[in-house]
């Protein structure tokens, strides 16, 4: 009786184990692009691992919808030996295809291209891909750098006497479909990938609804065998424009690194952009992504970046996460504004004030230069407005309370919360409003205990006041002064800092006894 119990308890210890490590078996490493303007459809591809048989693609909230088109697995050396004896087979004239392939294949929905519209690439000139000087189209050798300019291919020509071919048969259009489909799973496949757990992909096409509440979401993917971790996923006001995707990075060898670098023709090293704008990309290995855009004297410009806060950890890289780092030059070559993240946020901000009208060069690489399909990025530039910091930092339930902001481009942004009887206790997500944009969402603590402390800013110590316990205190806000409990006037922040970190508090508590006094710091 006792073996039996014993035995009894050690299998349901053995599948409760397996199942557990089955249902986090299911996992994405990427999603490209991480986001998209509302009003609009376009495709996304997702890399992961154990992924087989997918039954949807879900974004959390209301007005986004996802529909699977593709998946494509990784093949073994066997299998990948035997389509491509099929692939031989298939490109000889006399093969046929059967009537349930061509029934398949015939009207076979390929996923969409991902990439610049074509006006988006056009450049007049010629990028260099050393400095990214824009030089003349008769230029050979860059006027900055003296480097070896490459002129871009020119497309081939167009032929307008070409004979009207005859209409194919249902059959002749599945065998080239099915032609194509082996050859982009062959364009797609990696032997050496350098991350092994992103290299089974899902295409997808995200329609988002124009009236689709803009913000952050979540997005996963749900297989037959269970649902994945998720991932950041955005919905944007102004318009996008996204690279062309990366292919399965290829395993970089020491003393070889060059080998495993993407190769990219010099019209994708830099794109035109239109201000506002949100640019998606990928950062591969040694790579610096560049966007070339008009402003004028007296813009206000904002330029964020979202880098670590689509992916903020990286299992297997050192160190474990994208750190990005943003760089603005001038017509001239110059550098006028860097920043590699913007106080608490490891994610770079620049706040630019145009000088004078010209063209101007955004640059975005990786801080070590490394490279992988998971360094994506998501920068939104325009004269946009931003919140800073926001005062009071929370209110009591059912009590008005009147928010002030700090931050640029505020002159006709408001930020009211919500009414009194819908006012529930925890945290509330406030989203300032300019218009129909709305910046960066602020969350504010709502608790039902009285607030207590001192709200006008003054230049005087303040006098210590009498609290009832339980109490929440939102004070003023500390003014450089030292000894001083005032409000404390934000510095305009220069457009060049490098660094930026908040300063740390300090907590004491003193009793009216002789005690020891109580202190507490915060971290920096």
């Amino acid at each position: 009786m006792y073996k039996l119990r014993f035995a009894m308890f050690a299998l349901a210890v053995l599948l409760a184990a397996a199942s557990s490590a089955w249902a986090q078996n299911q996992y994405i490493g990427f999603v490209y692009p991480a986001g998209g303007q509302q009003g609009t459809t376009f495709p996304i591809r997702l890399g992961g691992q154990a992924l087989l048989n997918p039954a949807h693609v879900v974004v959390s909230g209301e007005g986004v919808s996802v529909r699977l088109v593709e998946y494509s697995r990784v093949l073994g050396n066997q299998e990948l030996g035997l389509v491509q004896q099929q692939l031989n087979e298939l490109r000889k004239p006399e093969t046929t295809v059967d009537d349930v392939m061509a029934a398949k294949m015939a009207w076979y929905e390929f996923p969409a291209p991902i990439g610049p519209p074509a006006a988006a690439g056009a450049e007049e000139g010629i990028m260099c891909s050393a400095c990214g000087r824009m030089n003349p189209l008769d230029a050979t050798v860059c006027s900055d750098c003296s480097a070896k300019l490459e002129r871009p291919a020119a497309p081939p020509p167009v032929a307008t006497d070409a004979k009207e071919e005859p209409p194919k048969s249902e059959k002749e259009i599945a065998k080239q479909n099915l032609i194509d489909r082996i050859q982009r799973r062959f364009a797609e496949d990696e032997r050496t990938p350098a991350v092994g757990s992103q290299t089974e992909l899902i295409f997808a096409e995200v329609t988002i609804e124009p009236d689709a509440k803009p913000g952050r979401r979540e997005i996963r993917v749900v297989t037959k065998r269970g649902v994945s971790n998720s991932l950041s996923f955005y919905v944007g006001q102004v318009p996008e424009v996204a690279r062309k995707p990366m292919k399965t990075m290829q395993l970089p060898v020491l003393g070889r690194e060059h080998l495993a670098q993407r190769k990219r023709p010099p019209e994708e090293i830099v794109l035109r952009i239109p201000v506002p704008c949100t640019m998606n990309g990928q950062i591969a290995a040694g790579e610096v992504n560049r966007y070339r855009f008009s402003a004028s004297e007296g813009q206000r410009l904002v330029i964020t970046a979202k880098a670590r806060d689509l992916i903020p950890y990286v299992p297997d890289g050192v160190p474990g996460w994208f750190q990005a780092v943003l760089r603005l030059h001038d017509a001239k070559g110059n550098e006028v504004a860097y920043n590699d993240d913007f106080r608490s946020n490891p994610d770079p901000l620049i706040y630019y004030e145009v000088p004078a009208d010209g063209e101007y060069v955004l640059s975005i690489n990786e801080a070590l230069f490394r490279g992988r399909e998971s360094f994506v990025y998501r920068i939104t530039i325009g004269e946009l407005p931003f919140v800073t910091s926001i005062f009071p930092l929370g209110g009591r339930v059912g009590e008005p309370v009147a928010i002030e902001m700090e931050g640029w481009n505020l002159e006709e942004t408001t930020m009211a919360p919500p009414p009194p009887k819908t006012q529930h206790r925890g945290t509330i997500c406030l989203p300032p409003r300019t218009g129909s944009v709305f910046p960066t969402t602020c969350s504010l603590p709502w608790t039902r205990c009285p607030s207590a402390g001192n709200r006008n800013p003054t230049t005087r110590r303040p006098r210590p006041r009498k609290w009832l316990f339980p109490s929440s205190s939102t004070g003023a806000r500390i003014a450089r002064v030292t000894g001083t409990s005032s409000r404390w006037k934000e510095k305009p922040a220069r457009p060049s800092s490098r660094k930026s970190r908040p300063a740390g508090s300090v907590l004491r508590s003193i009793p009216s006894s002789k005690s020891p006094m109580r202190t507490a710091r915060s971290s920096r």
